[in-house]
């Protein structure tokens, strides 16, 4: 490890973790003195969570929204930002993107992870792409010698979960299984949420040899959603009549639902595939060289009650060489990198068997970047990040006749100022930015008459942060205030009720978004921790 000198300071409650100075740390980078909420592995799982979506909202200023109660579809969101906005990288590879948000943050295990970084406003994120509201960054657990450790968890309505970490000196692996019965509340035979099905195996091989690190990781997920029936009936098929008031008894919805499955019925079946390669090398006390490439698929097929089949297969890879070097109180880090993306959708119902049939959204995302990055330790007192990324973006959605090519400059700063032992308050600047890979999900839910891009310029963000903090043995108190000005929103349009396709397109009007809160905890007695907070 190279890096100049760092300092740990950890509550007591054992979930909130500050990093002040610079560290390079093998396999990944972290971004020196920036701020970091940490979520452990154990605070995620000890919530009896079944995904990282169920379990991230513990962290303050992120929270996870289901913005349709029948398939069950969220996003995590950040500071009030849109899901789209948010960052989800793990161990510092760029493997989801808003493709994969709709349904593949349901598809990330919590069992495997030793703990998740927050970083919220692109200031914070420094180094990392795109990053709008912020970036979440996922770690994976590291091998940690001859250990096997078993779960299983029972709740109310059904619900269940089982899962294992097993461990050897080089080796981790790890699965889980998890089940999530649908709500019905009014009993009326139609669930106010759906029944989920998670499954994961990941695993985690490190090694070490003539001052050379390698880390290689695979993970495979499978999810099933089944909303609307609750007797997780699985249509083959689509339907195009959907349910009227007459497939209730009395034609009164509130009564039981005596109609076809198919009608009420979504099913999404999800399945990914992750593969990721570590190699670091000690060129000398003071240097390391770091090659990263890796390689995601994500394969979805879908039924909608609204009348129509979907299926995309999603592939990214990437690929980066970074050199960091430790020069007195510097730690300077540069990096290239290249990220391909490749989704293709298919569709008898709106491609084929519909009257006018609609054109595919499939589309390709090409991103070619360069990052220098300085963590600096001016005294005892003040510590200063900076970084500047340089992305040449290409998005073709390659039916639909619609390119953009722009290039993005995005300066990064982040401040920190230490009061003393106990207090530091921080401030950060950063422009964050997001190419906007739109496709038929992206207006979910629709009675689409088609769809038609108009979108002609990559999202853009000015994001400040402030926060001041205070850590001492038995308790401590944060408070953040984070604004957005958010430029190009890509946005829909919908003129179904005209008969006509949806539009989507870039407004022309800048939005602010302000967020402030506030969290605090403390321990009380030997065995008892209180935390709270307000937003």
């Amino acid at each position: 490890m190279l890096g100049a000198p760092y300092l740990w300071a950890q509550e007591d409650a054992g979930e909130y973790v500050e990093v002040e100075g610079k560290s390079l740390a093998k396999g990944r980078q972290r971004d020196g003195s920036s701020q970091t909420e940490s979520l452990s592995g154990e605070t995620l799982r000890q919530y009896g969570a079944h995904s990282l979506a169920d379990a991230i909202s513990q962290a303050s200023g992120v929270n996870t929204q289901t913005f349709c109660a029948n398939c069950g579809a969220k996003r995590v969101t950040i500071d009030g930002l849109r899901g789209e906005h948010t960052t989800i990288l793990i161990d510092g590879f760029p493997m989801h993107s808003t493709i994969s948000a709709f349904y593949g943050v349901d598809a990330i295990p919590v069992v495997g992870l030793s703990g998740v970084e927050v970083h919220r406003g692109a200031g914070q994120a420094l180094g990392a792409p795109e990053a709008i509201g912020g970036v979440l960054n996922l770690l994976t657990a590291n091998p940690k010698g001859r250990t096997l450790r078993l779960f299983s968890e029972y709740g109310s309505h059904g619900s269940s979960q089982s899962s294992f970490l097993a461990s050897s000196e080089k080796l981790a692996f790890s699965g889980q299984q998890g089940i999530m019965e649908s709500w019905d509340v009014d009993q009326n035979g139609v669930g106010e949420s759906p029944f989920r099905k998670t499954q994961t195996l990941n695993f985690k091989l490190t090694e070490t040899m003539d001052g050379t690190q390698f880390s290689l990781r695979h993970s495979d997920a499978k999810l099933l959603i089944i909303g609307g029936n609750v007797e997780h009936f699985r249509p083959t098929t689509f339907t195009r009549i959907q349910a009227q008031p007459a497939d209730f008894i009395d034609k009164n919805v509130s009564k039981k639902y005596i109609g076809d499955w198919e009608r009420i019925t979504d099913v999404i079946d999800l399945r990914r595939k992750e593969t990721a390669l570590t190699v670091t090398k000690d060129l000398n006390p003071e240097s390391e060289l770091t090659l990263r490439v890796s390689r995601v698929n994500q394969d979805q097929v879908a039924h909608y009650s609204h009348g129509y089949d979907y299926r995309n297969q999603d592939q990214i890879d990437f690929s980066q060489i970074e050199f960091g070097h430790a020069w007195g109180d510097h730690v300077l880090t540069g990096a290239l990198e290249g990220r391909w993306q490749r989704m293709n959708s298919q569709s008898d119902a709106l491609y084929i068997q519909r009257l006018e049939p609609l054109t595919p959204d499939s589309l390709r995302f090409q991103s070619r970047g360069f990052v220098l990055k300085d963590n600096w330790i001016l005294s005892d007192h003040w510590s200063f990040d900076s970084a500047l990324r340089l992305d040449d973006l290409a998005i073709d959605w390659t039916e639909l006749n619609q390119k953009i090519n722009e290039t993005i400059v995005a300066p990064r700063i982040n401040i920190k100022y230490s009061w003393d032992d106990h207090i530091s308050s921080q401030l950060s600047y950063g422009l964050g930015y997001r190419p906007p890979l739109t496709l038929f999900e992206s207006e979910h839910g629709s009675d689409h008459n088609g769809f038609l891009i108009a979108i002609d310029k990559v999202e853009r963000a000015h994001s400040w942060v402030y926060s001041l903090s205070g850590n001492y043995p038995d308790w401590f108190v944060s408070g953040t205030i984070h604004h957005t000005q958010l430029l190009h929103m890509a946005f829909a349009e919908d003129r179904v009720l005209k008969g006509q396709p949806v539009v989507f397109q870039n407004s022309d009007e800048d939005f602010r978004i302000t967020a402030a809160d506030v969290f605090a905890g403390g321990k009380l007695g030997e065995r008892l921790n209180i935390q709270f907070g307000y937003e």
